[in-house]
């Protein structure tokens, strides 16, 4: 099913406002149930009952949305998943390069039409005059039924990618950590600090051995910088020159292997 949450409006205080009305497109019946507030968490869990995957365009807001016991199963048996998670997975398989950032984004590339989010209206959009004491007008439903139907479309239109359900999970996550911030453990960043500091003393001896110069050592690191950015002239020039035969393959091979090796020192200080 396809589901999207109407709220009123976000604030820089406020990033989950009060719930309005909760949306659910039901493929088997072409219907979109739309559901007062009053009754979301009910009938939420009336919902999770059925086996039945629940498609969300930007799940970390609606999860906290809707949050229960219920829905955390949900997340954790893998039952959720976020049209914004899974377009991307697949562009990124297939092109390279994500194009999908929002619903009406996916639209666009997977369903191809083009989403009407009335920009041009302003602050007198649908999707931006939901509230608790106002009844919802046949505007802000279609506006819902459009968008919960593309979600679900959305989502089947692309099909399942690798480890989607986990990075849906991360999202979720990351959604709670700006919502509610990110809890400070001192003893813990102690000791992730000094582990750290182990890892570079490490590395740093295995350079030390190799022979680099101390990266520790500002001079050093000054004089390696200017090795680097001289070697990084010669590869330049080197590589404005074709190179022809073996032996001449491999003295390029050893000018690009020096310098990769001097920018890993210098990246110490």
């Amino acid at each position: 099913v396809g589901i999207d949450t109407e709220t009123e409006l976000i604030t820089d205080a406020e990033l989950t406002p009060p719930l309005v009305v909760l949306g659910v497109f039901n493929p088997d019946d072409m219907t979109c149930y739309q559901i007062a507030w009053t009754d979301a968490q009910y009938f939420m869990q009336e919902l999770l009952k059925r086996d039945c995957k629940l498609y969300f365009a930007n799940a970390g807001f609606d999860y906290f949305e809707l949050e229960s016991d219920e829905l955390r199963d949900a997340v954790s048996n893998d039952r959720l998943v976020d049209l914004l998670i899974r377009a991307p997975l697949k562009e990124i398989a297939t092109i390279g390069y994500i194009r999908t950032h929002s619903l009406k984004d996916a639209c666009q590339w997977h369903l191809n039409y083009e989403m009407d989010k009335h920009e041009d209206e302003g602050d007198q959009a649908a999707r931006v005059t939901f509230r608790r004491n106002k009844d919802v007008t046949d505007e802000q439903r279609i506006y819902l039924a459009i968008d919960c139907a593309s979600t679900y479309y959305g989502c089947e239109a692309i099909g399942p990618q690798a480890t989607e359900c986990t990075h849906t999970r991360g999202q979720i996550v990351l959604y709670h950590i700006s919502k509610n911030g990110f809890p400070y453990d001192p003893y813990m960043f102690e000791y992730c600090e000094k582990l750290l500091q182990q890892h570079m003393d490490q590395y740093r001896a295995e350079l030390i051995t190799y022979g680099y110069p101390d990266p520790y050592k500002k001079e050093a690191a000054a004089g390696r910088l200017a090795d680097v950015q001289g070697r990084l002239v010669r590869c330049t020039h080197q590589r404005e020159v074709p190179v022809r035969g073996l032996a001449a393959r491999q003295e390029h091979s050893k000018a690009h292997i020096a310098v990769r090796h001097c920018v890993y020192a210098a990246r110490y200080r």
